[in-house]
């Protein structure tokens, strides 16, 4: 009779230990698979299983292309990146037409936009693939409302085809866009064509500003710019482009300190050489730029903004967390991961708490709630077994 009841006894156990282990599984911060497109329906169920909870104070965390797909649950939330986005899966999403832009941005006017904040913190979203030639407002998101915000944000290598109002970051923009850039990328439109934004709507309060596009082809057939392809009654500064033309058209716009590479002598901006955007030149010669506080120099190449120099550095291990609020010459470049544990005098307090990488496992909540659960059923396990 005890051995049955140890039985019974063991089947709970392992029912309940199955659940606990379901719940750090598919818990908070679990990763998805990116081989497939995540489907409208899981929407929902991805952002529930994100760190976070959308709110400006607490924030979704992102931190796979899956994640960054599920905005579309929750046009209305916020969200940061947790880490570098790699969404080379996207080449085989939807049948070859790659993500889906987010939001559903129809017709002229600021509705069924992305109305939140998505606040890249420095990171970038690599090789990101979007192939729908026959659609408008092609771009990571269709179009941002206004007073939608969109900071520290980084493309790197996007491969982006879209019809008219094809961007980078945003197709139709009615809101402010602050310190972001892509690189190395390849945009293709018909009309309304720009490296970050492809349509940019003043009257509802567009603002670029602090942003710039580096090595990236972006081609159509008419206003096209490196930054903008056309921006009406909006408000562009602080911005360079290595293409041709940073602005493809404007109409009632307040453009101030925009650089572009080569190209026209009429076209908006000044215009520039690559030897002179390059290097320490690039401080003289774009001294409408930041770079006491918000952009840095870089030898041989480009500037770029201290809030993303991270990104660009080869070394993906350095930490340049606080570089954009930093006025030093070298934006954090001294910064070491391993200085995190100068701050582990506090462990003086707890001689036993380990400095390993678990020593941070007791300030997550969560990790502190699964094994307070472990414990509890171990005890029950015992109970059970009756020893």
């Amino acid at each position: 009779m005890v051995k049955e009841n140890n039985k019974i006894g063991r089947r709970t156990f392992l029912v309940l230990f199955t659940a606990v282990g379901g719940y750090a599984a598919v818990g908070k911060g679990a990763a998805h698979s990116p081989s497939e497109a995540p489907s409208s329906e899981n929407y929902d169920e991805i952002l529930e299983s994100m760190t976070g909870d959308g709110s400006e104070n607490n924030p979704y965390t992102i931190t796979d292309v899956v994640e960054l797909q599920a905005i579309e649950g929750d046009l209305n939330a916020n969200y940061i990146l947790g880490n570098d986005i790699d969404a080379s899966a996207t080449s085989q999403w939807n049948d070859g037409k790659g993500f889906e832009p987010i939001a559903d941005s129809s017709g002229d006017f600021n509705r069924d936009s992305f109305s939140g904040t998505l606040d890249g913190d420095g990171y970038s979203i690599k090789n990101l693939y979007i192939d729908r030639q026959s659609e408008d407002r092609v771009a990571l998101f269709t179009g941002i409302g206004s007073g939608t915000l969109i900071k520290n944000l980084l493309l790197v290598n996007a491969d982006i085809s879209g019809n008219i109002r094809t961007g980078g970051i945003v197709g139709e923009s009615w809101g402010t866009i602050d310190q972001s850039g892509i690189k190395d990328s390849n945009i293709h439109g018909d009309e309304r064509v720009g490296g970050i934004v492809a349509n940019a709507n003043g009257r509802q309060g567009s603002l670029i500003k602090n942003a710039f596009s580096i090595n990236t082809v972006v081609d159509g057939n008419e206003r096209i710019g490196g930054v903008c392809g056309r921006d009406w009654h909006g408000e562009i500064r602080d911005s360079f482009t290595t293409h041709s033309e940073i602005i493809g058209d404007s109409t009632s716009s307040t453009i101030e300190n925009i650089y572009y590479q080569n190209g026209s002598s009429d076209s908006i901006g000044v215009q520039l050489s690559k030897e002179e955007m390059e290097g320490s030149s690039a401080s003289q010669n774009m001294s409408g730029l930041d770079f006491d506080s918000l952009w840095v120099t870089r030898e041989d190449d480009y500037p770029t903004l201290r809030s993303l120099s991270d990104s660009e550095d080869p070394d993906p291990d350095e930490d340049l967390e606080d570089s954009e609020d930093s006025d030093s010459e070298d934006p954090g470049l001294d910064e070491d991961p391993e200085d995190s544990e100068d701050s582990e005098p506090q462990d003086s307090e707890e001689p036993d708490s380990d400095e390993d990488t678990e020593g941070s496992e007791p300030q997550d909540s969560e990790t502190d709630t699964f094994e307070e659960v472990v414990d509890a059923l171990s005890e029950l396990f015992e109970i059970l077994l009756g020893d």
